[in-house]
């Protein structure tokens, strides 16, 4: 996986493979090889925006088309390749190795012997196996960190071995180590330092120049790829304190340099265990790199006081989910009793109808409030579902809680398209309506904390029915640019504040698209006028996420003639159509006379798509 994929089976190569998808789960398999995968946890991977059927499909095609590459010809003691049941997908450790996994048997090799000189095999092992970044094309989520992992575990060996060749007398085979390097990392500053150290160390002067020269090239160069600078600042870029840190100076030859790098720090520490956390998904709730909004004050006075019905709106990618997480958070610690439901978790035979919905409910409560008594003893066919699941959370539930209830609900969007739904969201509502007729019964106990992208009066006729339209209801916004400000210090500032201003004229707010560049310039020092040049291309890190909105488009021949429209100077025409685009992310506004595209990077990328 260094230096690409590639996949080696009794001495066959493949390169290629059935998607793409194929192979960056065949990647992740291998990558965490020891343990077992959820499928649930594979598709949300892979698969985020599709249907909880498509993505199964999808899943089970990629294990179908990998199980021929993977399994060997005859049959083998240990087993299959490739093991796959109902619940979990895993490759069999026993039969499968990679190039990651035997740098990290030989460091952890080298750290077991006691002598140098035994260590430095190991050590030039683990080096000459780093063969290139890690899967170096493909841009996942989750393969960012590891890039930056690995590359701190190549130069940790590095630095191990050419100490131990130094101890042996070997200078001029750890100047060789050294020059890889440089040439591996050349924006690396002490990699260039250990170059000028080491050349020194071997006396010879002549090598020394050339390398000044070399390093008076790259300051060049840097300075050719950077904005200029306000007028009257001196120019600084990355490089410059390379000459202060060797000693050398522009002019006259360079003075002799006695220090070394700094201590490296342990493998221990770097095996597994990435600088940087991964964009995507929910924040973590200790990150520092999550951005309040005013949203998140409303919410939790909303938790404080109890309230019935909690409502977060907000386009896809957002941020609801995170803001939920931290709202939960925020009730825990007044002491309540907290339950999160994720309706993605729930699969076809749960969505059949509205008892079946409500049995996976009530089960889904029981098991995470521990409850002894099960909502199948109480469920009596003659009552209804509603009926069932209100005497169960009613007299099982809350009559034996002593403390409050939260109820987090995330991905409700999935319950819209079904006709059962309005029976469901009838049942939320009449909860909130007996609450208010009987303010010290037991519904006095309960919130629900609702998170949600889709415009619910375009699928609940009946706003007396609607839980959407009662209670505390917030909108999430996208970031300002004042809050992208910021964001851009937590990472370090990479961008000074005329950058910031084109970086938000490309991005605007959404905050997946503002993360990930930032995450990108910081983990591999991309610039401005490249991000500029490459954030619409397929192949870059936006991608992915790009090409998921134009397949949405293409599924929906409506909303795919309301975009082109919009691209083309009209205004967008159907409510109905406005609503739905912007539930998707794809528009904002507030209203359809109004309708713009979320960020120029949706409408450069469409209309060069769509034309």
């Amino acid at each position: 996986m260094l230096g690409g994929l590639l996949l080696e089976r009794e001495g066959s190569v493949v390169t290629r493979f059935r998607t793409r998808k194929t192979a960056e789960l065949l990647a992740y398999l291998a990558y965490y090889c020891e343990r077992s995968h959820p499928r649930e946890t594979l598709i949300d991977l892979l698969w985020p925006e599709s249907s909880i059927e498509s993505g199964r499909h999808s899943l089970s095609m990629a294990i179908s088309s990998l199980r021929p590459l993977l399994e060997p010809q005859g049959s083998h003691s240990y087993g299959t390749v490739l093991i796959a049941d109902h619940f979990t997908v895993r490759l069999n450790p026993l039969l499968v190795t990679t190039d990651v996994s035997d740098i990290e048997k030989a460091l952890k090799s080298a750290g077991k012997q006691e002598r140098e000189a035994d260590r430095i095999p190991a050590y030039c092992e683990a080096v000459e196996l780093y063969s290139g970044e890690f899967l170096t094309g493909y841009y996942a989520d989750w393969i960012f960190p590891e890039q930056q992992r690995l590359e701190e575990l190549f130069f940790y060996a590095l630095r191990q071995l050419i100490a131990c060749l130094e101890k042996s007398g070997e200078i001029e085979r750890a100047l060789t180590y050294a020059l890889r390097a440089a040439s591996v990392a050349q924006m690396r500053e002490e990699a260039h330092h250990e170059v000028i150290r080491l050349y020194l160390s071997a006396g010879r002067p002549d090598a020394l120049r050339q390398k000044y020269r070399e390093l008076e090239q790259l300051l060049q160069s840097e300075a050719a790829n950077d904005m200029p600078p306000p007028p009257g600042t001196p120019l600084a870029p990355v490089g410059s304190s390379l000459l202060k840190q060797a000693g050398l100076e522009r002019a006259g030859t360079p003075e002799r340099s006695t220090g070394a790098l700094s201590p490296a720090p342990s493998p221990v520490a770097l095996i597994r265990s990435p600088q940087l956390e991964p964009v995507g998904g929910a924040v973590p709730i200790e990150s520092r790199y999550y951005v309040n909004r005013a949203a998140d004050g409303e919410f939790g006075d909303a938790i404080t006081r109890r309230d019935s019905i909690v409502l977060v709106k907000g386009a896809r990618q957002n941020g609801k989910t995170s803001l939920l997480a931290r709202g939960l958070q925020q009730a825990r610690d007044l002491g309540c009793n907290v339950v999160l439901t994720h309706f993605q978790v729930f699969n076809a035979q749960h969505f059949q109808s509205a008892n079946t919905m409500l049995l996976a409910l009530a089960e889904h409560l029981a098991e995470q409030l521990d409850l002894q008594t099960l909502p199948t003893a109480h469920w009596e066919e003659r009552l209804g579902a509603n009926l069932n699941f209100r005497r169960y959370l009613r007299r099982e539930v809350l009559n034996r809680l002593t403390e409050p209830l939260v109820w987090g609900m995330d991905g409700i969007d999935f319950l819209f398209p079904y006709a059962f739904s309005n029976e469901v969201f009838g049942l939320f509502r009449s909860w909130h309506d007996e609450r208010a007729l009987d303010p010290g019964g037991p519904w006095a106990k309960l919130t629900l904390a609702i998170a949600y992208s889709t415009e619910a009066h375009l699928f609940i006729s009946d706003g007396n029915q609607s839980p959407f339209n009662v209670g505390t209801r917030l909108t999430l916004e996208d970031f300002t640019l004042e809050q992208v400000s910021d964001l851009n210090r937590r990472y370090g500032s990479p961008l000074n504040p005329e950058e910031l201003r084109r970086y938000f004229r490309v991005v605007a707010g959404q905050p997946y698209l503002v993360r990930r560049g930032l995450h990108e310039m910081v983990t591999r020092n991309v610039r401005m006028p490249e991000f500029e040049r490459r954030a619409d291309s397929e192949d870059w890190i936006f991608g992915e996420h790009l090409r998921r909105l134009a397949l949405m488009l293409g599924r929906e021949s409506p909303l795919l003639e309301t975009v082109r429209g919009l691209l083309e100077g009209r205004s967008c025409a159907s409510w109905e159509h406005f609503y739905r685009l912007r539930s998707a992310g794809i528009l904002t506004g507030d209203s359809s006379l109004e309708a713009r595209f979320r960020c120029p990077l949706y409408a450069t990328f469409l209309k060069r798509h769509l034309s």
